[in-house]
């Protein structure tokens, strides 16, 4: 919880493995339920340890957070495969918009069909 925490105070965006708050290198991170579990003004310890308790309860292996300009801090449960085309199917065939290329730190969207 401590490295998730030093980490989001710096950067406030990231994946993390919940059990270890490593965060993975490589692979793709997508939201399998396209669904926040939860939203924060700020990185807090006791935001933090909530929302690795929430993406447990999903049976999530890692947590990820995003904010959007102007916005809030935004947790998810996440997923990371090595194969981008199940990140693209998943993503596209759940209405979502994006997933990340963790090894290149980017976004890659997905086209609307």
């Amino acid at each position: 919880m401590k490295r998730i925490f030093r980490q989001l105070l710096a950067d406030e965006e990231g994946t993390f493995d919940v059990e270890t708050g490593q965060q993975p290198r490589t692979g793709f991170a997508y939201t399998p339920t396209g669904k926040a579990l939860l939203k924060a003004d700020e990185p807090t310890p006791d935001v933090i340890r909530t929302a690795l308790a929430l993406a447990r309860q999903e049976g999530a292996r890692y947590l990820s957070t995003y904010r959007r300009p102007g916005g809030p801090l935004v947790f998810f449960a996440t997923s990371v495969t090595q194969d981008e085309s199940l990140a693209h199917k998943h993503v596209a065939a759940t209405g979502q918009r994006t997933y990340f290329d963790l090894e290149r730190g980017r976004t890659v969207t997905v086209r609307a069909h």
